[in-house]
């Protein structure tokens, strides 16, 4: 499934995930963004993956929120 949000790019054993989007305050943006991050954590074969924020100009809080998600779904597969 190709990525509409973020880049992946693969680094040893660390998968580096670089959103794409200036800006991370749509609802929308965030719930696409989010889906792609848990779903990219849930089915990693990667022992650790970096979010790359280097794009991003401003992020909501609602975004940080649903970074939760995300660790909440890598800390499932454990």
């Amino acid at each position: 499934k190709m990525s509409k949000r973020i880049e992946l790019t693969y680094d040893d054993k660390v998968t580096i995930a670089t959103h794409k989007d200036h800006k991370l305050n749509d609802p929308m943006v965030i719930h696409e963004a989010m889906s792609e991050l848990v779903e990219l954590v849930s089915g990693q074969e990667h022992s650790f993956v970096v979010i790359n924020f280097e794009e991003v100009e401003f992020l909501s809080s609602g975004f940080l929120g649903g970074l939760m998600d995300v660790k909440k779904a890598a800390e499932k597969k454990k």
